[in-house]
């Protein structure tokens, strides 16, 4: 059985490597429950090309890498894990200054919600991934 402090030991070696400290992005494993991938201030190398405010589509990709890659720890953060498969497709630009993704498992599928945050005039409400479900 893992611990809350093994998830927060995995967590913190995780956000050490040099692809997460590249990013500027932080994964955390809140009460066990879910992965929690943020990157608190989108800088302008994050952005899209020529000027765009939107966040570049391969830092998005990234960002649900490492949460859907790391969420096979809140079952047993011993062993080594990955993303098998990576598929996205944009609706719309993210934009904002502060990007949260958030992976769960749910009846052995992982679910992934992308949270912009800061977006103008727009009122953000905190909603994780499992209120998503219900």
């Amino acid at each position: 059985d893992r611990s809350q402090a093994q998830l927060d030991r995995f967590a913190e070696l995780f956000t050490q490597s040099l692809t997460m400290r590249h990013f500027g992005a932080r994964m955390s494993f809140p009460e066990g429950r879910m992965v929690v991938v943020e990157l608190p201030e989108v800088q302008p190398q994050h952005r899209g090309g020529l000027g765009a405010s939107a966040v570049n589509g391969g830092v998005l990709s990234a960002l649900f890498d490492f949460a859907i890659g790391c969420t096979p720890a809140l079952r047993d953060p011993t062993r080594r894990c990955a993303t098998v498969q990576l598929s996205m497709s944009f609706e719309r630009p993210a934009t904002g200054n502060h990007l949260r993704v958030e992976a769960v498992i749910f009846n052995a599928l992982i679910i992934v919600a992308l949270i912009p945050l800061a977006l103008k005039g727009v009122r953000y409400r905190p909603l994780g991934a499992a209120a998503l479900l219900r």
